[in-house]
């Protein structure tokens, strides 16, 4: 038995064995919003923690913050007003779960496109400048920014964001109304191939927030949300910084789960009819995603399907607690690792970047000054 295995048992077998369970079988349930507590201890805490200054401290926990509590927070109030005044007599549930689904979905995307600009804003407010290089206190030789180009930029940015969230709610709304109103009548909201394929990737399961699909967590979450800092990024280091960050977001978030999975032991966790039967009827996702979906309807259903009596099935669920509660701690604890190591690599890459362009700078008005003309007209 690996070590890690040893220690799943050895704290299943102890007295936080059935906290665990409890624990793990809560943040299971909720499905979407059990992503929330990696998402604030992994990835915004190491963000905002590590930093060049207090200017970016607050730069960037406006950011980080708004995100969270918009695609977690806001989605969660509307996945419940949609359901309180637009779900009512209902003939066709797929057409309304269709339209939820594209109301959800567009208005978190345009959201979290939407959340960098509002953020450039709101700096611009605080601080007096659009330019990052500013904010996080570094400089590169530049002149100081005018007045107007600063007007005219932070304009831009708020106009922006309005402009991209107004887009998303239109397209989101009419979406939800026509499925209301197909559901309603009892009939399909759209068909056709590419309702198909929206169907099979983007749809929530019964239509809640909380069961996204790993599709839609890509597009129109992590996708939505580097994009849109991307295009909002107000300068060229940002732009770089920004783009690290999305590499280790994607590969660390995506991925992560994969390896804790595999460095767990999971194989030596269960005994071999359990892992089997999960193998063939549990196994989600395909390639570098591939891996065994351990839920707690999962297990339970494996559990029935192998005929374990109640005594053996509350074994292996206070292991099945004890395994997802070190997957879910170490998940957490790599995404913090990898957030802070992936802020000293942009650090460092912006600080390279800075240096070169003050060089180019101090050469340039160096040449400035060897070219000036510096005789006074003959009289």
């Amino acid at each position: 038995m690996s070590l890690s295995a040893k220690l799943t048992h050895r704290l299943a077998s102890g007295p936080l064995g059935r906290t665990a369970r409890r624990a793990m079988a809560d943040i299971d349930s909720a499905g979407t919003f059990g992503v929330l507590g990696k998402e604030l201890s992994g990835i915004n805490l190491p963000r905002i923690i590590n930093v060049r200054g207090m200017g970016e401290r607050l730069d960037t926990a406006v950011l980080e913050l708004g995100n969270s509590a918009g695609s977690f927070g806001g989605m969660a109030v509307l996945n419940w007003v949609t359901d309180k005044f637009f779900r009512t007599g209902l003939k066709d549930k797929a057409a309304w779960v269709f339209g939820k689904s594209v109301f959800l979905n567009s208005t978190m995307f345009a959201y979290l496109f939407a959340m960098p600009f509002f953020r450039n804003h709101i700096t611009a407010m605080r601080e007096g400048t659009t330019r990052f290089a500013d904010v996080i206190g570094s400089n590169d030789g530049s002149s100081a920014q005018s007045q107007e180009d600063f007007k005219r930029k932070d304009e831009r940015y708020l106009n922006t964001g309005l402009a991209v969230v107004g887009s998303g709610l239109a397209i989101g709304l009419a979406g939800l109304a026509r499925g209301a109103v197909q559901a309603k009548k009892g009939a399909p909201f759209a068909v056709g191939n590419i309702a198909k394929y929206w169907r099979k990737n983007f749809n929530y399961k019964g239509g809640h927030f909380k069961n996204m699909t790993t599709p839609s967590a890509l597009v129109f979450w992590a996708a939505s949300t580097y994009t849109g800092w991307i295009a909002s990024a107000r300068d060229k280091y940002e732009r770089v910084e920004a783009g690290i960050k999305f590499a280790n977001f994607f590969v660390m978030f995506y991925l992560l789960d994969v390896a804790i999975q595999k460095v767990l032991g999971t194989a030596k966790t269960y005994n071999k009819a359990i892992i089997s039967h999960m193998k063939k009827h549990y196994t989600g996702r395909s390639g570098l995603f591939k891996k065994i979906n351990f839920s707690q309807d999962n297990m339970k259903a494996t559990f029935k399907a192998l005929g374990y009596d109640a005594k053996t099935q509350s074994k292996y669920l206070k292991i099945w607690g004890a395994h997802r509660m070190l997957g879910y701690a170490g998940s957490a604890a790599g995404l913090f690792i990898s957030n802070w190591v992936a802020n000293n690599i942009s650090m460092a890459a912006t600080a390279k970047r800075v240096k070169q362009q003050r060089e180019t700078h101090g050469k340039q008005l160096m040449t400035n000054l060897l070219q000036a003309d510096w005789h006074s007209p003959v009289l």
